[in-house]
Formats: structure tokens, sequence, C-alpha cells
């Protein structure tokens, strides 16, 4: 059994925000190449101590309090989807995809979303359930 629990965000109407996003990345061989990346990196992750995660895979964004963003380049994009360590205790929440260009990211209000969301998620733990991105066949 993994160490880690990864969960996915919510919103109010119970869709997974995470999937979602993924689900709209065209074409589809695009998106499954992200999200073999993705899960090739949580893979990797899921039975280390945080204090040991890759820098270059997560790091802590200025400014936002506890909120991480994950990093990774498929196709020449920078894909950054932004989370947190919790509510519990060996789980990470993912809270947005967002994507990064010139040093900025798009949804340019995805940190402060993130952070709104995690406030979401630490009220009430329902608003996440667990991380699982489909690949089309």
């Amino acid at each position: 059994m993994a160490l880690w629990t990864f969960r996915d965000y919510k919103d109010q109407s119970g869709n997974n925000v995470i999937a979602d996003w993924v689900g709209s990345i065209e074409p589809p061989k695009k998106r499954n190449k992200v999200i073999a990346r993705w899960d090739a990196i949580l893979e990797q992750l899921q039975n280390l101590e945080q204090p040991v995660w890759p820098r270059d895979w997560f790091t802590q964004l200025a400014g936002f309090p506890g909120i991480f963003e994950m990093k990774f380049t498929v196709q020449n994009i920078q894909w950054r989807p932004l989370g947190f360590f919790g509510p519990r205790r060996y789980e990470f929440t993912f809270l947005i995809g967002a994507i990064e260009r010139n040093d900025r990211f798009h949804p340019r209000d995805a940190p402060s979303l993130a952070l709104k969301r995690k406030g979401d998620v630490e009220a009430d733990y329902n608003r996440a359930e667990e991380h699982n991105l489909p690949v089309d066949e």
C-alpha cells in the first residue's frame, strides 16, 4: 500500500475539477501524454517522505501559504497543477489545473483560487475525492 493518497478538488456540484481540466486538453493524444507523465511522477512520489520530494517536481508558491505547484513539461507546455499537503496526513490534494507561460499562470488567478479551495477542503473533507485521471483508449 502506498504511503501517500492523492486527491482532487470537487466543486459545489460535486464535479472533479482536476478531471474536468485534464479532460479539456485537446487532442486526446496530448491529454494521454499529460496523464502518463503526471501518473509517472505520482508513482515515484507515493512512497517517499515529503521532505525528499524533488524540488524540480514540487515547490511551494511564495505568497500563497501552503500552496504547492507540481511541475512537469509535456509537448513544450509547462503543466502546473496546484495543491496542498492535506487535509489529512499523507494526503496531497490537487486544487486547480494550470499551465505556466512566460513566468505567468494560466488561469492568472490560479494561486488565489487554489488558496480558497484549500479552505473549502479543510472545512469539508468531502470536497475532494481520490485522484483518478482516466486515459482515453
